[in-house]
């Protein structure tokens, strides 16, 4: 009895060091959930990611950072939480989210979380912050982790972007192609919109419509070639070709006179299809890049145009004069008609540099289209032989004798009288006179704008006042935004501005009162956004992708970098200087954020969060408000500024203006009155607002 008493005694202690070993070495398993929440996305739409259970899946071996999605701890340190993989599931609209969960002392072990996806609408891919649990027996920890999130009916992450020099072509302003010679044209993208960099799949063969205008139409990249892509994105803008296009002198000159209609459409169109990945789920994404093209002379063609209707009008009168029995006309005529052809041309040249248009038969007169300048000296020929009465007498007389039994030809010289009327017509305003791409309010209380072409706008305090140009920067800029400051007691406009060769940013100093300006180079990349800081005369652009601040003076003097934007910040634009509050306000037009960055000590904060798409901040200095236009969400929200630094607690927008019509909003300005400007770039126009909102008028 004592021996097996002493067995059994020994087995229990046996069994008993094996529980203990194996609670010493087997790990209760780890689980992670996942909060469900509705969020926001860009645009105006939202999207509900919805957990659809955990699977627990192999542990790894070991721990290799790089192959992580993101990563994160919780609020104690004592776990990791990383994504590793997000992949879609067929038809069944969800993404499965794959994460790993381990404690900081042991080995990962792997769990499964299935995310079902609905959303309001389309939209490109963004990141979140995801709240998260991790589950250790009865242990429990929090955190977040920032996670990219996807439409499953996804936006276009990837557009084609507009050239500093060139704005990107359409139907209604195409592509200039010049006869005679070489034309380039750079097609960029901007994938901004993007989570992370696109994979370039594929570049189709580039295609042209009309085959027979070209005589070479050559493709340079290092993305494009017969065996697809060949080098991997590094950002997210790039170059994507370079197209050079010589076209048929002789067959695009036919083109233009076969293209003078009623409806002035392009004379071809380059089309070419590209396919990209959103990353990192793989996504394709297919677009289609079109190129319309309009063909314009150089001066031997203008020169020849001119000549042959010079020409061609001297012969049709001549023939015209021996058919009513008039003598032939002097050989004199003709030297008048081909002098009066270039200073015609030369006066719808200035009309165009006037920012005027001269419209023929409902078509916009463009000075270069070899059409017009046939007609051009077509006229200037009749009006070299003949005073327009003695045309009218003539031509009423061929067609009394044509139309004898039609009776006298009164109505025919009428009509003609209304011809010679159309042809002559008065210059009028462009359309999109008031097509702007920045407002700003100057500390006199007045507002200026600046237009796409690159001129500053200056309007007066009141609501209802006049405008007029101020001036208007280079050609070779493509100006993105402007600030109004008081400089030297005088009303100055700085303007940010890209330049191309290289892709660089620019600062541009205007004197409003005289239009007189200068310039100076700040840094490399693309800008979206300038302020003035009136007390220390410092000029602040943001470097959109970069996520940094530069500085430099109001001399446009030493430009330096001032400081950078952290958190979700993809893509910051627009800026504010909040001199009460000594800060920078920088708004992040992508996540619909607007920062705070201490003009002291640079700290960083968040001032307002939750909109679409910011495209423009103002300050109310009267009311001590920031005005925010949102493209997104077609909304002019307000937020008050009480509180100094940016440590201040975030404020929540209030909506102050919403119209459909703000999806184009590109800029607001409050004027010392507490009215508020609004620009809408299409169609062009500038809303005036009072105080409640209400509209006091606008402006086209």
């Amino acid at each position: 009895m004592r021996k097996r008493a002493l067995l059994v005694f020994l087995a229990s202690g046996v069994i008993w060091c094996c529980h203990l070993f194996a609670q010493e070495n087997l790990s209760p398993v780890l689980d992670i959930e996942l909060e469900n929440f509705f969020a926001p996305a860009p645009g105006n739409n939202a999207v509900q990611l919805k957990s659809m259970g955990a699977n627990p899946a192999p542990a790894e071996s070991a721990i290799d950072r790089k192959k992580y999605l993101s990563i994160a701890k919780t609020d104690d340190s004592k776990y990791t939480v990383a994504l590793k993989k997000i992949e879609p599931v067929g038809e069944d609209q969800y993404f499965r989210y794959e994460f790993l969960v381990w404690r900081n002392s042991g080995n990962p072990e792997t769990t499964e979380v299935l995310f079902h996806v609905t959303s309001t609408g389309r939209f490109a891919d963004f990141f979140k912050d995801l709240p998260f649990t991790v589950i250790d027996d009865v242990n429990k920890a929090h955190g977040k982790i920032n996670i990219p999130v996807h439409s499953l009916d996804p936006a276009d992450a990837c557009k084609v972007s507009a050239s500093p020099t060139i704005p990107t072509p359409t139907k209604t302003a195409p592509l200039r192609v010049y006869l005679g010679g070489d034309t380039d044209y750079t097609v960029s993208l901007d994938c901004s919109g993007a989570a992370s960099v696109p994979r370039l799949v594929n570049i189709g063969e580039p295609g042209r419509g009309h085959r027979g205008y070209w005589k070479k139409v050559a493709y340079e990249s290092e993305y494009y070639g017969p065996n697809g892509p060949s080098k991997p994105l590094r950002t997210k803008p790039f170059d994507l070709l370079r197209v050079t296009m010589t076209p048929n002198v002789l067959a695009a000159v036919g083109a233009r006179f076969r293209r003078s209609n009623i409806k002035d459409e392009p004379d071809d169109t380059i089309v070419f299809d590209v396919t990209y990945a959103n990353q990192p789920t793989d996504l394709k994404t297919f677009m289609k890049i079109e190129i319309p093209i309009a063909f314009f002379p150089y001066i031997y063609v203008t020169a020849g145009s001119l000549l042959l209707g010079v020409v061609f009008g001297w012969s049709v009168l001549w023939v015209l004069m021996l058919c009513v029995g008039k003598p032939r006309p002097k050989k004199s005529a003709l030297l008048l008609g081909l002098l009066l052809g270039p200073i015609a041309f030369f006066l719808v040249l200035l009309s165009y540099g006037a920012n005027c248009r001269l419209q023929l038969f409902g078509l916009d007169v463009n000075p270069s289209d070899v059409v017009v300048l046939f007609f051009l000296g077509f006229l200037c020929a009749c009006v070299a032989l003949l005073k327009a009465e003695e045309l009218l007498k003539l031509l009423n007389k061929l067609l009394d004798r044509v139309f004898a039994k039609m009776g006298p030809g009164t109505a025919s010289g009428g009509l003609f009288a209304l011809l010679l009327i159309s042809l002559l017509c008065a210059p009028a305003h462009a359309a999109d006179r008031l097509s702007l791409v920045g407002l700003s309010a100057c500390p006199n209380g007045d507002v200026i704008g600046l237009h796409k072409d690159g001129a500053v706008i200056d309007f007066s305090g009141a609501s209802r006042g006049s405008w007029s140009y101020a001036g208007r920067v280079s050609s070779n800029f493509n100006v993105v935004e402007l600030a109004c400051a008081t400089v030297d007691d005088r009303k100055t406009a700085f303007v940010v501005a890209l330049a191309i060769a290289p892709r660089s940013i620019w600062v541009l100093r205007m004197d409003v009162a005289t239009g007189s300006w200068s310039k100076a180079q700040v840094a490399s990349g693309i800008s979206g956004g300038i302020a003035f800081d009136p007390d220390s005369s410092l000029v602040y652009l943001s470097s959109t992708r970069e996520r940094t601040i530069y500085q430099i003076s109001a001399a446009l003097k030493n430009p330096v970098p001032w400081g950078s934007v952290f958190d979700r910040a993809e893509s910051i634009g627009s800026l504010a200087v909040d001199s009460a509050g000594k800060r920078l306000l920088v708004a992040e037009a992508f996540s619909g954020i607007v920062y705070s960055l201490s003009l002291d000590s640079r700290r960083q904060g968040t001032m307002a969060e939750g909109m679409g798409s910011v495209n423009s901040l103002s300050i109310d200095r009267q009311r001590n408000l920031l005005y925010i236009a949102d493209s997104g969400r077609r909304t002019i929200w307000v937020v008050p500024l009480a509180g100094e630094g940016p440590s201040i607690a975030r404020r929540k927008p209030k909506a102050f203006y919403h119209s459909h019509e703000l999806k184009s909003v590109t800029g607001v300005a409050a004027d010392d009155h507490s009215n508020v400007w609004v620009a809408v770039y299409d169609p062009g126009k500038v809303i005036v607002l009072g105080p409640d909102g209400k509209q006091l008028a606008v402006m086209k």
